[in-house]
């Protein structure tokens, strides 16, 4: 069932999520690549997908923030979609094996018969989390691969209410027949659902295969986090430097992360956080050391840590950008046991902009919302204490079918939403550009900047009842500032959780220019910015394009470039970089920040 919030009192105009998946190259496994017990992943690493080190033939993607109490941070999810986004089958309307999770080979013939039978593997699920509920017809499948070559479902559980759960549930399997125990045994997580979009969700967490355990062995000597550190910034995963620095005090709040003791023992713990400066990893501000966890936690038992108030008496704030990370990390005891590590769970992070935009979003999308009705608008509600001038808004459109890609929208700068022509601050049309990779924001500029002050909104008319997907970040909610017109009225949101992914931008810097033409100037298009790893340069004329690091060392140059180059930063520290494009000796200088 599609998760649809009707914001009007008519069937036809709808605000519609749609969950996401992330993409990322895949490698083919030989028979002979295999691996040996302990199999252990919590899906705790920041990557979109699972570790190739464990998994192959992977059509999920990982999520820090579908998964409702998970045990710790991450969790694989399974629906409709494969990994790069598409239906599995647009055509059909039945329930079909949609995602699929398959273990690497597992060398299991060196197991002593006496060993068998203690053999189990173990790991946590949940249906919907802040998905979509999956329907009684839809299922979660564990199955087994054995030696003559046959997968056999030794699990599975159905989708519908009576399933729902706001906890992580445990399951233990033993292995319990001859033929799983052979040098090429695998095992696998199968979802059988809709296959026409992004619908019906389970997650799987936390999952553990060994020998020498029992059907009690369900309790592990690990103490984890279980979710992103809050934002320091009150709501704002960015915010305009200039706009930053008129009261800072009133952006500022205190950061809290989820704790979760996964022993069924009392285990102290003690906890850090600290602001950073994510171009060059220096400490500006530690808001806990080793602080005591009073008291102490129990057996199984869920803790939300605060940190004490940050002092941004510490902070560069004369700088003209300031990138930070606001990390927890927790003082455990956790150990590597049994070749498990379990430390991994046990620091994070959260990236902060103060530069030229606002954003309540963190940068990853779970979902695509929209609103599917010709001249439809979707709204964002923000606000600048200082006067200053919007040069544009930065939007992701990720690619979900049907592809809205050249469809005609309008996008608007208001000061209210009561609909008289003096309220619209600035209106141009454009065209929907589907980001050409995940996560990637595309920059619409305005012919003339904009000035505003205080509340403000940033709106987008459609001009087709096909869907437009804007990306929603679930991490975080900013619900109560998305507002929908679809019959003349606002409405404000009241049912969708979710933070949408526009974003209003204000150049607070001018890049260095010496005697370049205005044309050339003006075909200079650098994006996404920030990002993760690919970064695309559009610009018209130039002979060269360096990029450097931030002390001035030269990474590489491309000579005579295209009008659109395209490279991944894939292997370079995080941090700041300067991109240098020349012309008959002049030279306009551009950051982006690698996270």
């Amino acid at each position: 069932m599609m998760l649809t919030v009707a914001l009007a009192a008519i069937a036809q105009a709808q605000l519609t999520v749609r969950p996401l998946a992330s993409a990322s190259n895949q490698r083919t496994l030989a028979e002979n690549d295999t691996i040996n017990l302990p199999f252990w992943d919590d899906f705790s690493a920041n990557t979109p997908l699972p570790d190739s080190a464990r998994w192959q033939g992977i059509d999920t993607r990982l999520s820090r923030t579908l998964g409702i109490r998970p045990p710790s941070i991450g969790v694989a999810v399974f629906d409709g979609i494969t990994f790069s986004g598409a239906p599995h089958n647009p055509s059909t309307q039945f329930v079909g094996p949609a995602d699929s999770l398959t273990s690497k080979y597992i060398d299991l013939s060196n197991i002593a018969e006496s060993q068998k039978a203690s053999t189990w593997i173990s790991f946590f699920w949940q249906i919907e989390g802040n998905g979509e509920i999956p329907e009684t017809e839809d299922s979660l499948r564990l199955q087994f691969y054995d030696a003559e070559g046959n997968w056999s479902t030794v699990w599975s559980i159905i989708g519908g209410l009576d399933n729902q759960k706001d906890d992580f549930e445990q399951v233990l399997i033993q292995l319990n027949r001859q033929e799983y125990f052979h040098s090429g045994f695998r095992f696998r997580f199968q979802s059988f659902n809709r296959l026409t979009g992004p619908f019906d969700t389970f997650l799987i967490d936390y999952v553990y295969l060994n020998q020498g355990r029992s059907i009690l062995d369900n309790i592990y000597f690990d103490r984890a986090l279980t979710s992103l550190p809050s934002y320091t910034l009150d709501g704002y995963s960015g915010i305009p430097m200039k706009q930053f620095r008129s009261n800072p005090q009133s952006f500022v709040t205190t950061p809290f992360v989820g704790f979760f003791n996964l022993d069924n023992q009392i285990q102290p713990i003690e906890y850090n956080a600290f602001i950073s400066n994510a171009s060059n990893g220096e400490i500006i501000d530690v808001l806990n050391s080793q602080t005591v966890v009073n008291p102490v936690p129990e057996g199984l038992e869920r803790r939300v840590f605060v940190a004490n108030p940050p002092s941004i008496s510490s902070w560069p704030l004369e700088q003209d950008s300031l990138f930070l990370n606001t990390t927890f990390f927790i003082t455990s005891g956790d150990d590597i046991i049994n070749g498990i590590n379990y430390r991994v769970n046990d620091t994070i992070h959260t990236s902060l902009a103060l530069h030229d935009y606002y954003a309540y979003d963190d940068g990853t999308a779970e979902f695509a919302a929209g609103i599917n009705q010709s001249r439809g608008q979707l709204a964002l509600q923000y606000f600048a204490p200082e006067r200053d001038f919007l040069t544009g808004i930065d939007i992701y459109f990720p690619q979900i079918f049907p592809l809205s890609n050249g469809q005609a929208i309008e996008l608007q700068v208001m000061t209210d939403l009561t609909g008289e022509v003096g309220t619209i601050l600035a209106k141009q049309s454009f065209s929907v550009q589907n980001s050409g990779a995940v996560d990637e924001f595309v920059s619409y500029r305005f012919e003339a900047p904009v000035l505003v002050q205080d509340t403000f909104f940033i709106s987008m008319v459609q001009f087709t009842d096909n869907f437009i997907g804007i990306g929603l970040d679930k991490n975080t909610d900013t619900g109560d500032r998305i507002y929908a017109n679809v019959i003349g009225e606002w409405e404000q949101n009241t049912r969708v959780s979710g933070s949408l992914m526009m974003r209003p931008k204000f150049e607070v810097t001018t890049p260095t220019v010496t005697g370049l033409p205005l044309e050339v100037l003006e075909s200079i298009n650098i994006y996404p910015n920030p990002t993760h790893d690919l970064i695309t340069i559009q610009s018209q004329g130039f002979e060269n394009i360096t990029l450097l690091n931030i002390t001035g060392q030269e990474i590489f140059k491309i000579e005579s470039p295209s009008y659109l180059e395209t490279f991944s930063l894939s292997g370079l520290p995080t941090g700041m970089y300067l991109v240098k494009l020349s012309l008959n000796q002049h030279v306009t200088t551009h950051k982006i920040l690698l996270r």
